[in-house]
């Protein structure tokens, strides 16, 4: 769905209110002279899900037999996490065997227990929808075991970064945002950094004269923005809405 946008002329102001995900464009009424432009303001719903459709699955091979479980989108904590991994392995073991998931309290990390004391191993090698850093996954696969030891704590506390970014602006700017020194990524227009926590709101401000420039003036009746995790995964806000302010000149 695209969403029309007025801009404010007389203050060199756009603003963008909208639950769309990537690709949306906001179509302007009147063609826009720019020359500048930065991210002024933002509003941003932690709404989004730390588990989701891109990285909701795990994959396991049981006694010789593959199988996978599907977990419920959502935000968990450890007990929640633990219970959810339990539950699914369960109700599609291909044997019909039970497992026991459960944290480790000193180490933070997550294991698996497989209570028939029959051999599993996950198998995780190539995946690309398995919440690897959330749950201190490696993409590697295990040898086969009646218990398997998560490699790594996992961190439930979601992206602690939100990029702004727009693939029709970035495309006409002189360079990309720069990140953190190390490389750039064209499309971003502004980082935030996030220290709220889920189902709270991110409030931003940008107080300072950064504008970032196009490569001559540019004539623009229509852009797109969306929003990317530290990961730069397009984040679905669940139909809740999120505002960017756009200043330029």
């Amino acid at each position: 769905m695209s969403l029309i946008v007025q801009p404010d002329f007389t203050h060199n102001i756009i603003s963008v209110n909208s639950a769309d995900l990537v690709n949306q464009h906001f179509l302007s009424q009147e063609e826009i002279k720019i020359t500048n432009i930065k991210v002024a303001e933002v509003s941003i719903p932690i709404t989004y899900y730390i588990i989701n459709n891109k990285n909701n699955k795990l994959y396991f091979n049981e006694n010789g037999t593959d199988f996978s479980i599907t977990l419920t989108n959502g935000n968990y904590d450890a007990t929640s996490i633990a219970n959810e991994i339990q539950t699914k392995m369960n109700s599609n073991s291909p044997g019909l065997l039970t497992y026991t998931v459960a944290v480790e309290q000193i180490s933070g990390r997550l294991y698996i227990h497989s209570n028939s004391l029959t051999n599993f191993s996950m198998k995780l090698a190539n995946k690309t929808d398995v919440a690897f850093k959330i749950l201190g996954l490696t993409a590697i696969d295990s040898t086969p075991s009646t218990d398997y030891i998560f490699p790594y704590p996992f961190n439930l506390s979601g992206s602690q970064v939100f990029y702004i970014a727009s693939r029709v602006l970035s495309s006409k700017l002189m360079k990309g945002h720069h990140l953190n020194g190390r490389f750039t990524r064209s499309d971003i227009l502004e980082t935030i950094m996030v220290k709220e926590n889920p189902y709270n709101n991110v409030i931003w401000h940008n107080y300072t004269n950064r504008y970032q420039s196009f490569n001559a003036t540019t004539i623009l009746d229509s852009f797109d923005i969306y929003i990317m995790d530290e990961d730069f995964n397009v984040l679905d806000f669940n139909n809740v809405n999120y505002h960017v302010k756009l200043a330029y000149y």
